[in-house]
């Protein structure tokens, strides 16, 4: 091509008509970055790429070549190419000049290979821009290209902007980060650049709530946000209403005229299907367009996806996954609404609901079956996974397929009734499955069921039967269920297991209960984790029931170790619960940070009535460690209540907040919280979080008579419920109740009668944190028995849990319910050292009291080491904690300080050891 055929207007930036605005965060990228080999800029029209790199190269050595499909051409590409370097009087190029002359055909890698020779030869830095590049197309000359970033030129950078992707091998040079690549996220236009870019074009002070709105609107589309922002001074009516005519009439006609408009039929239609999905990928588009025999190739759906012209939106980032900018998602709706391909509807989404229900997008391929108005195809679906998510605790996402069907379908389709009653159980909602279980028995009457749902028809009444007490008849229903249950649908079958378990629990068949869950467990294999762990937790409920502490706790190991390694996050739940329950009833809560921050991390993933508990607990310790987290664990259970929008999950938030009302002594506004509260939001059964017992508090703390006949009737019926189950933590703090109740009534024999049986309880179970969770009744109750010889060393270390203060020595009963302030009187003085002595040795462990031993016998570090065959540097660690734990600065002191209270068995000096290699 000779020189003089060359359009120099394609060798000039486009003219920006309006004032410009600088982006100082792009050019700052581009800045950066000038130093690699190229720089790939892609987005769709009205995104600025050309003005913004136009200016960017402004007052800089640089070549601008607005590309067409004339350019497919080598030599013409070329010829604008080497003519943009002579117009800035760069001309290494004669001998590509003297091909591009010749009228005797010229091979086109003797081209190429000559032109890069050449360009080698420029000295001193060009930046080369090719706009419009995805108008080129030809194999031959986008070769060029491939051949550049293989063996780039030292003094070129090369400016890439595109509508679509380059068809070009770059992402070995990606990878390796030698080329920059800008996309719609960053040419998106940001908040403060909007609010800016108002102010200084447009004479424009737009609000937070303006900017917001014009945002959402455009998804940051600079054309979008540009036309918004002149239409803004000639509408006058509100904000509101202009987005919505904006959008109406604004963007859907530039997007119809300017895009959708302009392309081919077969284009159109590959347009057409995606925008069916809100969000869709190549494979997707194929399977629903090979259904459809269209007879659309590979590579016209390539090519629609890939221009960006067309406002897609990668996904991800290997750009596997689509959508639409949802303006140009609204104008396709409106131009396919009358069209021809409208008729396609129906089966294009039955043909993709199917392909997204096969890769396991269950949401999105069963709103596209109910959408194609084929609802009988969808329930047949339905029934095809359901069990899959059932098995691995997926209740939210079965909840969200559930809510997609109409109301009337819910009510009355069998399948629809028995997922409804999966997902009220997990809710903790036990008292929604009767309305259930009735609707289920009305569509049993119209519709024929299978076994799988007659099992589970069974097992809900069950259930249902079991939480009524009636114990003999839930186990008959479930028994039923089982036979008929098939082993495909592995958690409705675990689940039952677990209530056979209980049942039988329930009529004293305790051993009978866990030889059962004992066979379940050897007839699973390895693999099967999930059903592991649910039948592992079976156990963990049962012994809990006994407060067996230590039995559950090498349980809730494995459920803890087996549900994280395998993603099992409901039983992952229940694993950390249990754990957090077992620390804190036996005063160990500073064990407990751990898995906190474990639970708050998978909150969203576990049961939302476990997590709720968990925080339960954190409150219960906060309050135990003197307020210390508290705020914190009281705002993560209003977020989490927030969230979720659950009924129970915000009453149990209002019994935890009665419960600190209770423990703070402010009766008022424990009773305005009691006014307004459930506090029988599920049976006392699995949890440590009894909100009964919460409730039974309030009426006898704020009892101003000496009559309690109201609480006394309250706590019949868990009385009842706490022997039939023999639920110990029940009927430990049922006790203890009591014994306040009696106090308050002058009932000494009987106070002392209940305690008595409390102290019985949890000296076996191991809970010790639970007397100091009541009023402070509870340590003169203590305090009466051990004066009256009524003393052990268990009661000695239950005393010792509560705090004396030296300040005030008065105790109100109006003024505080913490048992902290105590008359110290003589003949309490004797109860409270030994207390203090105790609490001092459980401080000590066993290996610090070997080393104090050998301290106050006169050996020195080393020779402790030698003795105990541990390094010295441990030795030094053990020392340095019992300082601590003694208060004390030395040896000399923490000896005094061990005689004090004699916890050495002997002074005398003893022999030194012989020197020996001590083990590290």
């Amino acid at each position: 091509m000779i020189h003089n055929q060359i359009l120099t207007t394609k060798l000039n930036p486009p003219t920006c008509f309006q004032e410009y605005f600088k982006r100082n965060r792009l050019e700052g990228l581009l800045e950066k970055n000038s130093n690699r080999i190229a720089t790939i800029i892609c987005a769709g029209a009205g995104y600025g790429k050309s003005t913004l790199v136009s200016h960017w190269v402004e007052n800089k050595k640089a070549i601008w070549i607005s590309c067409d499909t004339e350019m497919n051409d080598l030599k013409v590409l070329i010829s604008y190419i080497t003519y943009g370097f002579i117009k800035n009087e760069i001309n290494p190029f004669q001998l590509t000049s003297k091909l591009l002359a010749s009228q005797s055909p010229i091979k086109e890698a003797l081209l190429f290979n000559t032109f890069l020779s050449e360009i080698n030869l420029i000295k001193e830095k060009i930046y080369v821009v090719l706009d419009d590049f995805h108008t080129l197309k030809n194999q031959q000359t986008l070769k060029l290209f491939e051949i550049y970033f293989r063996f780039p030129p030292v003094n070129i950078h090369l400016f890439i902007l595109t509508r679509q992707n380059p068809t070009i091998n770059i992402e070995k040079y990606s990878i390796n980060q030698l080329i920059n690549e800008v996309g719609v996220s960053d040419l998106n236009i940001t908040p403060s650049e909007l609010k800016t870019y108002a102010k200084s074009s447009f004479s424009l002070s737009l609000n937070a709530n303006q900017i917001d709105a014009i945002n959402r609107s455009t998804e940051g589309w600079f054309l979008g946000v540009n036309q918004l922002l002149i239409s803004y001074k000639d509408l006058k009516t509100p904000l509101a209403k202009k987005l919505q005519i904006l959008n109406q009439q604004q963007f859907n006609t530039y997007f119809i005229e300017e895009v959708i408009d302009r392309q081919s039929k077969d284009n159109q239609k590959v347009l057409f299907v995606c925008s069916l999905f809100s969000q869709f990928c190549k494979n997707l588009i194929s399977t629903v367009l090979d259904d459809l025999e269209s007879g659309l190739s590979s590579t016209v759906i390539s090519q629609t996806l890939k221009n960006k012209n067309n406002f897609i939106i990668s996904l991800d980032t290997v750009n596997k996954w689509f959508r639409f900018h949802h303006q140009f998602q609204e104008a396709l709706e409106v131009y396919f609404s009358n069209h021809l391909f409208e008729d396609l509807r129906s089966d294009c989404l039955i043909s993709g609901g199917k392909w997204l229900i096969a890769n396991k997008l269950y949401e999105e391929g069963m709103s596209k079956m109910i959408a194609s108005g084929n609802k009988e195809m969808a329930i047949y679906h339905l029934q095809s996974f359901r069990y899959q998510l059932l098995n691995t605790d997926q209740h939210n996402r079965l909840a969200e397929i559930y809510n997609l069907f109409p109301v009337a379908d819910r009510k009355s389709n069998i399948e629809l009734l028995l997922i409804n009653a999966h997902i009220r159980e997990n809710q903790g909602k036990i008292k929604l499955l009767p309305e259930i279980k009735k609707q289920c028995d009305e569509a049993i009457k119209k519709e024929k069921l299978n076994n799988q749902q007659l099992g589970e028809c069974k097992l809900w009444n069950a259930v249902i039967l079991y939480h009524s007490g009636k114990y003999v008849e839930s186990l008959g229903s479930v028994n039923q269920a089982l036979a008929l249950l098939s082993d495909n649908a592995k958690s409705v079958k675990t689940f039952s297991y677990a209530y056979k378990a209980f049942a039988l629990n329930a009529l004293n068949k305790k051993d009978e209960a866990l030889n059962f869950l004992n066979s379940r467990l050897d007839f699973l294999h390895k693999s099967e984790t999930h059903s592991i762990v649910r039948i592992l937790f079976c156990k963990v409920a049962i012994y809990r029931l006994y407060s067996e502490l230590k039995n559950c706790i090498p349980f809730v190991s494995q459920i803890i170790d087996i549900s994280e390694r395998y993603g099992h996050y409901e039983t992952l739940g229940m694993g950390l619960y249990f754990q957090l329950e077992y620390n804190y009833r036996t005063a160990n809560c500073l064990k407990c940070e751990e898995y906190f921050k474990k639970a708050h991390e998978y909150r969203y993933a576990m049961r939302p009535y476990w997590y709720a508990n968990i925080l339960g607990i954190k409150i219960y310790c906060s309050l135990h460690q003197n307020y210390k987290g508290l705020k914190e664990a009281i705002q993560q259970l209003d977020e989490f209540s927030k969230d979720l929008n659950a009924d129970n999950i915000s009453q149990f938030r209002n019994v935890m907040l009665t419960e600190v009302a209770l423990r703070e002594g402010n009766y008022e506004q424990a009773l305005q919280l009691y006014k307004k509260s459930s506090f029988h939001l599920y049976a006392p059964f699995l949890y440590y979080n009894l909100t009964q017992i919460t409730e039974l508090k309030v009426l006898l703390y704020t009892n101003k008579t000496n009559d309690l006949e109201t609480f006394y009737k309250a706590s019949k019926s868990l009385w009842k419920f706490g022997r039939a189950q023999q639920h110990s933590n029940l009927l430990l703090q049922l006790n203890i109740l009591n014994a306040i109740a009696s106090h308050m009534q002058g009932k000494t024999n009987d106070a002392t009668n209940y305690m008595s049986e409390a102290l019985s309880i949890s000296e076996e179970t191991g809970d010790l944190l639970v007397y100091k969770e009541f009023s402070y009744h509870v340590h003169e109750v203590l305090v009466n028995m051990a004066q009256k010889a009524v003393s052990s060393s268990y009661l000695r270390r239950v005393l010792s849990l509560f705090e004396i203060s030296e300040q005030n020595k008065t105790a109100s009963k109006d003024s505080s319910v913490y048992p902290q302030n105590f008359h110290s009187t003589e003949s309490t003085q004797d109860i409270i050292v030994e207390s203090i002595v105790h609490k001092i040795e459980i401080l000590i462990s066993k290996r610090e009291l070997q080393i104090l031993e050998l301290v106050a016998k006169g050996f020195k570090n080393n020779d402790i080491a030698i003795t105990l065959f541990i390094s010295v540097e441990t030795v030094k660690k053990h020392l340095s904690s019992v300082y601590k734990k003694l208060k004390v600065k030395n040896r000399i002191g923490a000896v005094i300080k061990a005689n004090k209270f004699n916890l050495l068995k002997s002074q005398a000096p003893g022999p030194k050891p012989q020197a020996q290699s001590p083990k590290p």
